[in-house]
Formats: C-alpha cells, structure tokens, sequence
C-alpha cells in the first residue's frame, strides 16, 4: 500500500505544472501586449504564469518590487523573468532567488551578481543610437536638443537609451542639455521641468524621451502649449499615435513588448529542460512615424 501511494505522488510530481513569474518594471499599457502574450504561451507550453508589476516609479516603486520579488522567493517558483529596476536591494533579492535555484530570465537588462540564463529584449544601446539617427534626420547635424535623465527608480536599460544616443550625437554639432526629472511624471511635474529647461535654453527646438512616459507627458506639454517643437520618443502605443496624429510625436523607436512574453517562456522551457540557451537575444527596434504609422496601430 505504501508503494502505491509513493508512485502516485511522484507521478502527481512530474505532472505538476511549472510554476513561472512574470515581473514587469512598471504597470503600465506599454507591458499590455507581453502579458497577453505570457498568458497565451504559458497555455501552450503548460506553465502557470503569474504576473507582477510594481504601480509606481522611483523609491515606491523599487520597495514594490521588492516586495513582489519576496514572495516569490517564498514561493518557490521555478523560474522568473523579469525586467528589473536597478537597485541594490532588487538584486540582493534576485541574488537569493537565483542561489535557492530558480531560473532567472532577465529582460532588457541585468543585475551585476545575480546568476541568469540569458537577457532577452531591446539592445538599448542601439535603440538610442537609432533615436540619435532620426534626430539628425528631423535637425541635421546642429541645433539643441534636450533628454531626460532620471532622478530616481533608475533602470538600466532607459540610461542606455540615451547612452546611445550621446554616443551617436558627438560625432556632430547637436548640443545635448540634459534635464532631470521622475521616471514618470505627473503634469505639474512636467509643468516645472520643461518650463524650467526651456526658460534656461530657449534655443531647443527638439526633445528625447527615453520612456514612454515621460514621451506622452512631453507630448501633452507641446499640445498645451502649442509649441513649434520636435519630439523622438521610444516606445509607440495607442496613446502615442494619437499624439502623433496630432503632430506633437514626430518620430518614436519602438520596440517589440509582445515578444517578451513569448521568447522569455519558450527559452525557459528549455532552461528547465537542461538545455543550453543564448545568452542574448535582442529583440530589435523600428521606428515609427506619421508616414508609416497606419502600418503598425492595432
């Protein structure tokens, strides 16, 4: 009898379904289209598939995930991926996650210390250089311009987005005023900071956004205003081709969201699986903008 019963169980194990988190930087509509994905390949390849988000930028938002990662280190979930905010406490938690043995994906960067099978996403670097090109081609090689940096919730994939992008534009007569701010901001924050920049260096006549957050409260700021100015932003929602229809957006570096919830999954399969994996993988980037737009709304 008790033979039996040992073979259930161990039968039971092995039908068990994988249990994997999904972990966003933000909770956001611009992670809507990864969920969706999550969910639809979890389906597929049998997995249950949670997804967290923290609500907020900056400190909030840093405590949030961490709190999001503490209960899945409690949990014991065989496999995360995720898109961390850079921060040391998120990655003394990561470091745990990974030490206790659960396969960790990153998506769009890393934590230094924390052992991962593979970084899956945007290469940030070329996205920002991506946004300098179709700067150039909006100004030419002279003229201000200004980027955002962030003061807070710092994410290593945003600052590579204007890495990039200063990499790119020293090589012309482009003058970068860089402005700091939150990662996102209410209006009245976006009130003080562009009044503020703009009173300081009256000579801009273009801005870069490195999110689409702070893309969208630019763009609101240029309607309001009515202001004769130019906007490249990364990452194209709904929201954004409104905002371009409108002819406050004249350029943004999209990325590919849906894949992160599809590539990340199928990879960990096979980490789970004992299968050696990629170690990068960049999803790539397009650009998007009035003249091709139509192509890629939903």
């Amino acid at each position: 009898m008790e033979d039996k019963s040992s073979k259930i169980k161990t039968i039971n194990e092995i039908q068990k379904k994988k249990k994997i988190a999904m972990v966003w930087d933000l909770d956001d509509p611009f992670w809507h289209p990864a969920t969706k994905e999550s969910h639809r390949t979890a389906k597929m390849l049998d997995f249950d598939v949670e997804v967290f988000a923290p609500s907020s930028r900056g400190e909030k938002g840093a405590q949030e995930m961490i709190k999001i990662l503490e209960k899945i280190k409690n949990e014991q979930f065989d496999g995360i991926c995720i898109s961390p905010i850079s921060d040391p406490r998120v990655a003394a938690v990561m470091k745990q996650i990974a030490d206790q043995g659960t396969k960790v994906i990153f998506i769009l960067s890393v934590l230094d210390g924390v052992k991962y099978e593979s970084l899956i996403g945007t290469n940030n670097l070329n996205c920002g250089r991506n946004a300098a090109s179709v700067i150039q081609k909006l100004i030419g090689n002279s003229g201000e311009i200004a980027v955002i940096r962030w003061n807070g919730g710092i994410i290593e994939s945003i600052e590579d987005r204007t890495r990039g992008a200063l990499d790119e534009l020293k090589h012309t007569n482009i003058k970068v005023h860089e402005f700091s701010g939150p990662g996102e901001p209410t209006d009245a924050e976006t009130e003080s900071c562009l009044n503020s920049l703009l009173t300081q260096h009256p000579g801009i006549e273009l801005l870069y956004a490195t999110n689409v957050g702070w893309g969208l409260a630019m763009a609101r700021y240029i309607k309001k205003h009515h202001l004769d100015l130019k906007l490249v932003m990364v990452d194209f929602t709904d929201q954004v081709a409104e905002y371009m229809d409108n002819g406050c957006v004249n350029a943004a570096i999209a990325q590919r969201p849906e894949t992160w919830g599809t590539i990340t999954l199928e990879k960990m399969q096979d980490c789970l699986e004992g299968k050696s994996i990629t170690k990068v993988i960049d999803t790539g980037t397009y650009e998007v903008n009035p003249s091709n737009m139509r192509i890629y709304q939903k």
